[in-house]
This record gives structure tokens, sequence and C-alpha cells, in this order.
């Protein structure tokens, strides 16, 4: 329950406090522990990711053409696509790009990450395994909305731009631009949505100084993506009065148990040590990965 508190706290915040270092002072734990038990809850986070984050099957693609069409989106659409950048704060600074597609109810089917931010979405898109292995995720005549960044092809249809000397669109390309803008809102709402609750998405403050570091930056993104999926799935979405407190006098007095059991531990020798940091910092790697990470 403690090691749960301290890396979703981590997960939940953003500024110059949301780092290793400012969690573990929090806490009253060191940083490598901190870093520790954020690396284990993350890896947990991600196992959760073939059930919390699954491509529509064929059903479910063919229920969300229906709703779209009744939202003025002409048939064969099922979901919306588009990018977002992750700012790294700590040296060497850099942002990442990750796609994502959305459905109807703001929930995520799809991530692809690890791009730089220099990549154009199309790009990334054409890279993607939803592209790679289009007839595994697409009936024919199915496709994606996407911003005019997209590319028009057999599996996007992006906003129809103006053409050059063009003084207006043909009524019918007009209709649609209308339309698609308000359906396009989903994924920006999603973003936003995911950025409200798990605010590390705004920047990460993390170090990069090994193969480790990157795969556990990665497998926060994607433990932030999933968390939302979940609370997607509750139906509970709300802003929180910040003076109210959401724990409950019997879950508090558990967390602080939780806390003075590790302390005794730790004073009994039996904490988690770098040497214990070590040996998981291979499993780390191997369930989460490095390079392009790909959920489809």
């Amino acid at each position: 329950m403690y090691q749960l508190s301290v890396a979703l706290y981590l997960l939940g915040h953003d500024g110059s406090g949301a780092n290793m270092n400012g969690v573990g002072h929090t806490f009253g734990v060191s940083e490598g522990t901190a870093t520790l038990w954020t690396k284990r809850v993350v890896v947990a986070i991600v196992s959760l990711e073939k059930q919390a984050m699954r491509w529509p099957d064929s059903a479910t693609r063919a229920a969300l053409v229906k709703k779209f069409a009744e939202e003025g989106i002409p048939g064969g659409c099922v979901g919306v696509v588009d990018g977002v950048m992750i700012p790294f704060y700590q040296t060497p600074a850099r942002t990442n790009s990750v796609l994502a597609v959305c459905d109807a109810d703001k929930r995520i089917v799809y991530t692809q990450y690890n791009f730089p931010r220099s990549c154009h979405d199309a790009r990334v898109f054409n890279a993607s395994g939803l592209i790679q292995n289009a007839a595994q995720h697409f009936t024919p005549g199915q496709y994606l909305l996407g911003d005019s960044a997209f590319p028009a092809g057999d599996y996007c249809v992006p906003i129809i731009k103006l053409q050059r000397n063009a003084q207006r669109l043909d009524p019918p390309e007009a209709e649609f631009n209308l339309n698609a803008s308000s359906i396009r809102v989903l994924i920006e709402h999603t973003f936003g949505m995911a950025k409200l609750c798990w605010q590390c998405l705004r920047g990460l403050r993390m170090q990069m100084k090994n193969e480790t570091d990157e795969a556990i930056a990665t497998g926060m993104i994607r433990a932030c993506f999933i968390l939302h999926n979940l609370h997607v799935a509750t139906g509970d979405w709300y802003r929180q009065d910040s003076n109210h407190d959401p724990l409950t006098d019997a879950e508090r007095q558990e967390l602080e148990q939780d806390r003075a059991q590790w302390v005794q531990n730790r004073g009994a020798g039996n904490g988690a040590g770098n040497g214990a940091g070590e040996e998981e910092q291979g499993e780390v790697i191997e369930l989460l990965g490095l390079g392009a990470v790909d959920t489809g």
C-alpha cells in the first residue's frame, strides 16, 4: 500500500517537487527507495496493459462506425488519432511524441511511444504497427479520423485542407470539416483528462542515465494512460475540491500502519537496498522494453 502511494503520488504530480528526491522527502524515504518502489508499481500497472488498452474487435468497431455516423462522420470511422508531446525537463531535456487513438468514450485503444518530437505525425502513423498490420486492425472501409497533419489514405481520413488559390471549401467538404472538428475534440479531451489526473504527463522530471531510466520513463507514461482507461471504465470523472481529503480515516490509518511497518523493517535490515534495485533492472527493461513501444 505504501509503495503504491509513493508511485501514484509521483504519477499524479507536476512541478519541481515531482521528482524522485522530492517524493522521497514527502514520504520519508530515500531517493533510491522511491525510485525502486516506483519501478515496481509501474511494472505492475503495465502488466495490465493488454486488459485495459485493447484495440476494438470487429463487433465493437461496427458499433463505433454506427455511433460516429450518427454524429455526421461518413460510415467507416472507428476512432480518432492524434499525437501528444511529453516533455522531459531534466538534462538532457527533450520532448517525446506519443501517438494515440481513442474511441467515442475517450478510452485510449492504441498507443505508440518513444518517437522524438521532430518526427512528423504522418511518419509516426505510417511506421506504427496499426498501419503495418492494418488487416488485423481494420475491416475494409474502416478508418481513423485525424487532423490535417495526417496522411489521407485507406486507413486515415484527415481534416480537408483548403487548396492553394481556392477561396473556400465546397459545401460537402465544409460540412464534413465542421462535423469532423466536433468529433476530433474527443482526442484532445482524452489527453486533457489524462494530464489533469496524472500530471507527470505535463513533464517528466527524471534523469536519463541508463537504459533502465529510459524504460521506466516510458513505463510511467504507459502507466498513466492505463490508469486513465481504468478511470474511464468507472464512469467516475470529477473535479475534486483541493481542500477535500480523498482518504477515509480507515484508509489513512492503514497507510500510516504500512509506513510504520516499513520503517520497522528497514531498521531491522530488511529494507530494499541498492542491491535489490540492481537485481530488478534487467527485469524492468525486459518488461517495459526500449525503443519505440507499440501497444497494437
